[in-house]
Order: structure tokens, then sequence, then C-alpha cells
């Protein structure tokens, strides 16, 4: 059984936002606490709606692992429509939905393939689900770069897994972002974003080479780049999409827009393209991946209910 509970503290509009969710796991099924404090609302007191346009601004919280996962994974970050997994030679992104069937048997035969069940918000009733992965691997990059969380945030993650002490992760640190250093030589790798999107900069650094970043996506269909410059990704379940890379240098405090792409390259790879840059200046290239349009995404994110105390604080439960 794995615990996991934390807190979160917003102040849109300088109004506090409390969230508090506690998540069992066990190998069958997820359960949450529904409980929740009710009050009146008052006029002056936050909406449901502000209170989701203020998830959906919050930074992504990368969760450390300290031994609560699979050693392989350094990171992990529940974004909206997937969950991502970092590790040393690459970013794994899981996508799940679930599956609308009265069939109780292909339920069951679901539940036994993933370890869990999830739970209908509107009448409780189990659901079948399925999961795809794609991973986003690092091609010829540094075998060990250095991976570190940047800009620590408050509140600490639980994992209580069996009865065996020694298996308990607790204070287990939340980060806005996540640093790949080293990951080409001269180039670093940062991933951050918010509750709609996930960025990630390859911050280049004077004299290194760009070329030397080629990003292969196994698991995906095929990859293409459309009239907009966009990176479309196709799975089995729809298209992933990259917006045209933003792609900059700093000179003098003063930001220098740069010319570039993405170079589609053999086995479902890419890497960039640009003219015009200094090779002695810093050069970032900043592509933005839109999951929270995801044909059929869903994490099990889910809210039963918010309510606003007189105070200001904003409570949410559901499950996840």
């Amino acid at each position: 059984m794995i615990s996991r509970i934390f807190t979160i503290q917003l102040k849109p509009n300088n109004v506090s936002v409390l969230i508090t969710f506690v998540i069992i796991l066990s190998t069958t099924q997820v359960v949450f606490s529904n409980e929740i404090i009710k009050t009146d609302w008052s006029s002056e007191s936050l909406s449901n709606v502000q209170v989701t346009k203020s998830l959906a601004s919050m930074p992504l919280s990368f969760t450390e692992n300290q031994g609560q996962w699979d050693e392989k994974v350094q990171f992990r970050v529940n974004a909206g429509g997937a969950t991502m997994w970092f590790a040393s030679d690459g970013a794994y992104y899981q996508f799940t939905r679930t599956i609308k069937t009265e069939n109780s048997d292909l339920t069951s035969v679901v539940d036994k393939r993933y370890g869990l069940r999830p739970y209908d918000r509107k009448n409780r009733q189990p659901k079948a689900v399925e999961t795809m992965m794609i991973k986003a691997h690092f091609v010829g990059s540094n075998a060990n770069p250095i991976m570190r969380g940047v800009d620590e945030l408050e509140y600490k993650c639980n994992y209580f897994i069996g009865n065996d002490p020694n298996e308990w992760h607790t204070d287990v640190p939340n980060y806005s972002a996540v640093m790949y250093e080293e990951i080409y030589d001269g180039i670093d790798l940062k991933y951050y974003g918010n509750g709609k999107q996930m960025e990630y900069d390859f911050i280049v650094s004077p004299g290194a080479d760009y070329s030397q970043i080629k990003i292969q996506y196994e698991g995906a269909e095929s990859i293409a780049i459309n009239d907009n410059g966009e990176l479309v990704v196709t799975t089995m379940w729809g298209d992933v999409a990259e917006q045209r890379p933003v792609i900059y240098q700093i000179e003098n405090n003063n930001r220098i827009a740069i010319d570039g792409n993405y170079i589609l390259q053999a086995d479902n790879s890419f890497g960039f393209e640009m003219s015009g840059y200094n090779p002695a200046l810093p050069l970032v290239i900043d592509p933005v991946l839109l999951y929270s349009t995801y044909i059929g995404g869903s994490s099990y994110d889910y809210g039963y209910s918010i309510a606003v105390d007189a105070s200001g604080a904003a409570y949410i439960t559901g499950y996840t």
C-alpha cells in the first residue's frame, strides 16, 4: 500500500487556495479521502472556475525519486493528460484513458494488467482503463547526465509502502523544474510547465554544437512537421503536437530572436536547424509539448468537490 499526502497553498489575487490530497494506493485499486469542509459561499469567495484556473496556472510538480519507484526513474510529474517519468536516457510520457464498457469481465482483465481500478466520479462505479507510453529518447546523449530539481516547492510527498517502515519514504521533495546538466557536451536540458503544457529548453553554451541534439520518439507510429511548423507525433490514440520552437539568444540583456525549425531525421527522430545565430553567445531552443489536447488523454486527477471557507481558502478533494 502507498499513501501520498500533500498540501498546496496558492494565492491568486491575494486569496489563499489550500489543496490537500490524501491518496492511498494498493496493488488492486485506488482509494481517496472524500472528506471536505463544507461552508457557505460568499460573493467574495473563489468560485469553482477561479480555483480550476488557478490550478491550471500552477507550475508542474516534479517529484524526486527517493526509492519509491524504479531506480531508473529520477523524477515524476502528473501533467494533466499524462504522467511523465524522467530518466537519464529520456522522458517517458504515459497516457491513460477510461474505456466505456458495461462488460465487467473486460474491466477485470484491465485491472489485472495495470494494477489499478479507477472509479467513476459520478456514480462511483469501476471503469476499465488502458494506458499507452511513448518515449522521447535522447539519441547520442551523455550516458550519465547530472539530474537535479530546480526551485523546490513548499510541500512534500509521503509514501508508505507495505508494513515495513524501511520501505516508507517521507518528506519527498517536489520541484517546479528538472534540469539535465550536460545532456550533450556543452548543452543542458530543462523541463518545466503548468497544468496545460510542458516546455523543455535546450540551453546551448557558447561554442557548443546544437546539431548534437537528436530526439527519437519510441512507440510512435510516425512524426511529421505541419504547415505551422509544429512537430506532430502520431500514436495509436491520435496526435500529440509540439509547437514550433522559440529560439533566441541573449546579448547585453537583450533577447534576440533566431529563425529556426524542426528537422526530421530517420527512425522517428528529429533535431533542429537555424540560421543567423552567433556561436559565441548562449542559445536557447524552447519547444512546447501540448499534452492537454491529447486525444483521449486522461490522468485520474478528478476532483469530487470544491469548497471555500470564510477565510477564502479553497479545499479540493478527489482521486487520481
